[in-house]
């Protein structure tokens, strides 16, 4: 279970909107479960009652070891930018995550340590 925070602003928060963002987020996020410290979400009405293309749906990602994830999408239906927010945040999740096992795997080995090095013989 993520550790998930909503916060909404121009908007009342709902019953609906509440379990669309826990549903749409822990779908996308579950398989970095081990990873993920935490996960807030940010729902925003931009422009009030005018309309528009103007419900925001951003989403940060706190993860071990590693700077935030954050993305962010706009639309003129919150469910969709929430649920846009919640794909883009897994393949920013998953990128961030290769990228930090890639270094960790090149990262340069210190040869006084090697068990195979000419100085720890």
């Amino acid at each position: 279970m993520l550790d998930l925070r909503i916060q909404v602003q121009g908007f009342p928060m709902t019953l609906a909107i509440s379990a669309w963002t826990e549903s749409s987020i822990e779908v996308a996020l579950e398989r970095y479960e081990e990873e993920i410290v935490a996960v807030d979400a940010y729902l925003k009405d931009q422009h009030g009652p005018k309309g528009g293309n103007d419900k925001a749906a951003l989403i940060r990602v706190l993860m071990k070891g590693m700077p935030p994830v954050i993305v962010d999408t706009s639309s003129d239906d919150l469910y969709l930018a929430i649920d846009r927010s919640a794909r883009r945040a897994r393949k920013a999740v998953d990128r961030a995550i290769a990228r930090q096992r890639k270094l960790l795997r090149e990262r340069p080995r210190n040869p006084e340590t090697c068990i195979f090095s000419p100085q720890a013989a």
